[in-house]
């Protein structure tokens, strides 16, 4: 898909369970942020507010702390820099 994709939107996810959960509450997002590492991608990485029962910015900022938390997992400093 490189050099046309331009941004990836990520949330949590579980091979057995829900298919969107806070991130970093998964089992698949991990693997997905180092398969978009190794692809070359250096792109925005997007997340999104989908739960329509609670406060957006909560959700965000959830969803901005479990990033984070896989970013340093991943020990992507270059990542990280951008917070």
């Amino acid at each position: 898909m490189l050099p046309y994709l331009k941004t990836v939107n990520i949330n949590g996810m579980k091979t057995e369970g829900p298919m969107i959960l806070p991130l970093g509450q998964g089992d698949q997002e991990l693997a997905m942020l180092k398969t978009l590492k190794l692809s070359g991608y250096n792109g925005p990485i997007g997340i999104l507010g989908h739960v329509e029962t609670a406060d957006a910015k909560v959700i965000l900022e959830g969803n901005l702390k479990g990033l984070k938390s896989l970013l340093e997992s991943m020990g992507d400093k270059a990542a990280l820099a951008t917070y």
